[in-house]
């Protein structure tokens, strides 16, 4: 079933069954355009803001939401409990991501709630330091493009 979603021709194994498609490889355009959409919409319009700033830039009676940054790849998750289909992906470039650890984690998670279906915005980051320093999104890509292990965290 999941090459409904995708085209499983451009993807490349990588570490245990880990595989990654550079771009184009969502065949679902519905999917791909909401996920645009919300890009667009909304992920380009958040702001970074220190907890001081917060309280001066809003009124205590609009709602924001706040959150934690992380320095790393925006993506969408597609989950489909009925087709058994999971799967990882990059908008506007269709860039798809199978069988990592912690992609494999949140399906298990799902499959033991009763979430049938979902699209799910989501982060990919490193936690750990690289050289003394955060890790940033060149990381993020630099690792998910070699054959190093991912760990789950």
């Amino acid at each position: 079933m999941l090459d409904t979603y995708i085209d499983i021709s451009k993807l490349v194994p990588k570490t245990g069954n880990y595989q990654i498609a550079t771009g184009s490889a969502v065949r679902d355009l519905t999917l791909l355009e909401i996920a645009s959409q919300y890009e667009t919409q909304v992920s380009r319009k958040m702001i970074a803001l220190t907890q001081n700033q917060l309280g001066k830039r809003f009124g205590t009676t609009e709602l924001v939401l706040q959150t934690t940054k992380v320095d790393g790849e925006g993506v969408f998750i597609y989950f489909e409990r009925s087709k058994n289909v999971c799967f990882c992906f990059n908008a506007p470039s269709g860039r798809v991501r199978i069988n990592f650890p912690a992609l494999d984690a949140l399906e298990g998670v799902l499959r033991q709630s009763t979430v049938q279906k979902g699209l799910f915005r989501a982060e990919l980051y490193l936690q750990e330091q690289i050289h003394d320093r955060r890790a940033t999104i060149g990381d993020v890509l630099r690792i998910s493009f070699s054959n190093s292990h991912f760990k789950v965290s």
